[in-house]
């Protein structure tokens, strides 16, 4: 569990842990690669910012701003947030092998997502939301 640590990263890499659990702490990725983390739990003051363009154990050939893990989980007082915007067509893509839970308190923003959730035999649910700006 991290606590009380604030990461600030642009362009880079960062590795996180296989279980992740941020707590009372601060992940801001400015772009740049994701790895390690499979399993991403968010609570009490615990913040995960992205902005594009980041990538998550990504290949040559990923699409920017792609998470592929097995789950998110995000509890009171967390806080999931995407910086994207939609002058720039930016979008979030999420592909679980698990689930995603946003639990009583818990904040997941963004302003375009795709979200697919599956198991070993089918898609359980998917998931194309676009916000638009006023």
């Amino acid at each position: 569990m991290m606590s009380n640590v604030s990461l600030n990263l642009q362009g880079g890499t960062v590795n996180l842990p296989f279980d992740s659990y941020l707590k009372d702490c601060r992940v801001t990725l400015y772009g740049g690669l994701l790895k390690g983390v499979e399993t991403l739990n968010i609570s009490l003051d615990g913040t995960f910012t992205v902005y594009p363009p980041v990538k998550h154990n990504a290949s040559s050939s990923t699409e920017e701003s792609t998470f592929s893990m097995n789950s998110i989980t995000i509890l009171d007082g967390g806080l999931f947030d995407y910086k994207g915007d939609t002058a720039n067509d930016n979008k979030l893509n999420i592909f679980l092998d698990g689930s995603l839970h946003i639990r009583g308190g818990g904040i997941f923003q963004v302003n375009s997502l795709y979200l697919e959730g599956k198991n070993e035999e089918c898609t359980l649910f998917y998931l194309d939301i676009k916000c638009s700006s006023h």
